[in-house]
């Protein structure tokens, strides 16, 4: 077993916070265009914190990595220069082809992708290079992990959107939209998610056997659902509901994994709305 490495000594946290002084005032520098090593206090920590991005030394960096940064922080700094130019360049192509495959209904995802180009074009490596986009508004049915910052934030924001996507394009368009219209009435112009209602629905279609495209749940299909999950323990509606999804996603081509956390989640949903005999508000009825 390999012994884990030993924290850093106080010498070496001496050394490394020197270190990181020095790099800020040349990137206080540069931020001034050489007019001085003054900047606000709210300056000056916003590019700390892009610095401390740059190198991955954000809180609870490993110890080798600030060794590493100690050994040569010169060579660390160009080194996450390029880690961000390169996670740049990959959201960028997912910008692209989330802006080719995304529906054009929902005008708060519209804005959200036009933010997202926006910082796309004014993104700079140098100075706050873990910023995100202000106007990502358009919510997710999972919300991208809170500790990604800058282009890592928007890649994985990205690629979540673009299997939402892909779900979306699965179903006949007039079906997505009826069933939204009924689930969501304001998603065309409130931040509203647009995946969720349709895999829910689909769901319940793939629990009761059924072909999931058509998304319709009538009151009939919905009384079949109640009595298939009112006569099992919470513990096995869980399982019926991984089943489910991974059934689901093999129907229609999707990657199960990614859905397996949004439409398992339902389950305190389920459970409370059984207990009041009424799954009218998770499986739409929009025929």
């Amino acid at each position: 077993m390999i012994a884990p490495a030993a924290p850093l000594g106080a010498a070496e946290e001496r050394q490394a916070g020197a270190l990181l002084l020095t790099l800020l005032r040349r990137q206080i520098a540069l931020w001034t265009a050489g007019g001085g090593t003054s900047v606000p206090e709210e300056t000056a920590q916003a590019l700390l914190s892009s610095l401390r991005w740059q190198l991955r030394l954000e809180d609870g960096a490993p110890p080798a990595r600030w060794r590493a940064f100690l050994a040569d922080p010169e060579a660390a700094f160009a080194a996450g220069l390029r880690r961000a130019a390169r996670a740049r360049a990959a959201a960028e192509t997912l910008w692209r082809a989330a802006c080719l495959e995304t529906p054009a209904d929902s005008a708060c995802l519209r804005d959200t992708l036009r933010a997202v180009g926006a910082w796309l074009r004014s993104y700079d490596a140098r100075f706050l290079a873990d910023r995100v986009p202000e106007g990502i508004d358009y919510p997710l049915c999972v919300p991208v992990a809170a500790r990604l910052a800058g282009p890592d934030y928007v890649r994985a924001w990205l690629l979540r959107l673009r299997v939402e996507n892909a779900l979306l394009r699965a179903f006949p368009p007039a079906a997505v939209r009826a069933l939204l219209d009924r689930a969501v009435p304001l998603w065309r112009t409130m931040p509203l998610n647009m995946a969720e209602p349709v895999a829910v629905n689909a769901l319940g279609r793939a629990l009761l056997g059924l072909e999931p495209r058509p998304l319709a749940l009538g009151e009939p299909e919905r009384a079949a659902l109640r009595e298939l999950l009112a006569a099992r323990a919470p513990a096995e509606r869980r399982r019926l509901l991984a089943g489910g999804t991974a059934r689901l996603c093999a129907s229609l081509g999707l990657p199960p994994g990614r859905w397996r956390a949004p439409l398992c989640g339902l389950a305190p949903r389920l459970d409370a709305a059984l207990a009041a005999g009424d799954l009218a508000g998770i499986f739409i009825d929009f025929t």
